[in-house]
């Protein structure tokens, strides 16, 4: 008797399910295998699987930042990681916004040996909104070690010199921002705030920064054009090579500050100093600094020269 009721019960579904077939508004035969698949991958299980590309944030990372929990924390957030070997910047969020992170020592030691400054410069004349990012996890983690006495410095270094250069760098770059975080999980949502309805960083233009390769044709030393009192706009491309002609010229042996002007005066390009004679740079430079950058740019180097 059970088995006639089933049998008469599963005979009554189907009998339903034809009726209910025969009222539908869109037939089955009209919805194809791949609508079906695409609603069950627009599902809540599949959904962050099947996002558009579109849709994902990117962010250029220099590969030494991979060293930090930073980027792991950007990647546990949705965040694309795009790695690079990146000369300018650590992170770049978009066209116009490139971070530097920065350590508390690294902070103090780069403010100390200028290197903080041409940094700033390098990112100020790519991206009009350089960002300092400070990160205040290493002093934390120091001031609660357990070797922690009352008398202890866990770093050597004048505040108010930290702070005085601080605000000598806001004055020579006013678009910079700071940004101090006290660890790297804080950073990173400081850096999805400021992601947020920004357009994705250029992959192109980030390669192109990253080799710092210049033709012997384009590298002119920088020069202020005038016309009819004015000063005339350069391209971008002979900024950039402007600065990197003078950034070398102050690595060689007999340039400093002072005398480096003279050069740039006195010369359009590297090339014809280098095929400048010595009496003519000690003209310029003096005998002692002429003579050390003729030597630098002329004599053979020796295979003895022990590099360690």
């Amino acid at each position: 008797e059970k088995l006639l009721n089933a049998i008469k019960s599963e005979e009554l579904s189907w009998i339903g399910l034809e009726r209910h077939k025969k009222t539908l508004v869109v037939p089955l035969s009209d919805i194809t295998e791949g609508e079906i698949l695409a609603k069950l991958s627009n599902s809540s299980i599949y959904q962050d699987r099947y996002k558009e590309e579109n849709d994902i944030q990117k962010i250029i990372v220099d590969i030494r930042e991979f060293r930090s929990s930073l980027p792991y924390q950007l990647f546990c957030k949705g965040v694309k990681i795009i790695p690079m070997s990146l000369e300018i910047g650590d992170y770049v969020i978009s066209r116009d916004v490139c971070i530097e992170r920065k350590s508390l020592p690294d902070l103090v030691n780069s403010l100390s040996n200028g290197r903080l400054f041409t940094q700033l410069q390098w990112i100020s004349k790519h991206y009009s909104t350089p960002v300092i990012l400070i990160e205040l996890n290493s002093l934390i983690e120091i001031l609660n070690h357990q070797g922690m006495q009352q008398n202890f410095l866990p770093m050597k270094f004048n505040s108010c010199d930290i702070y005085l250069k601080l605000i000598l760098l806001t004055r020579h770059f006013p678009n910079i921002k700071f940004i101090w975080s006290c660890n790297s999980s804080f950073s990173s949502l400081v850096i999805l705030r400021i992601k947020k309805d920004r357009e994705q960083p250029n992959l192109k233009d980030a390669s192109t920064l990253n080799t710092g390769i210049l033709k012997a044709n384009d590298i002119s030393i920088e020069k202020e054009k005038k016309s009819k009192g004015k000063k005339r706009k350069v391209s971008s491309d002979s900024t950039k090579s402007n600065y990197y002609a003078t950034a070398f010229l102050r690595y060689l042996p007999g340039i400093n500050a002072k005398n480096i002007k003279v050069l740039t005066s006195n010369f359009r390009s590297i090339k014809e100093i280098i095929n400048t004679p010595l009496e003519n740079l000690i003209n310029h430079l003096g005998i002692s600094f002429g003579t050390s950058l003729f030597r630098a740019l002329h004599e053979g180097y020796s295979e003895n020269i022990n590099l360690r």
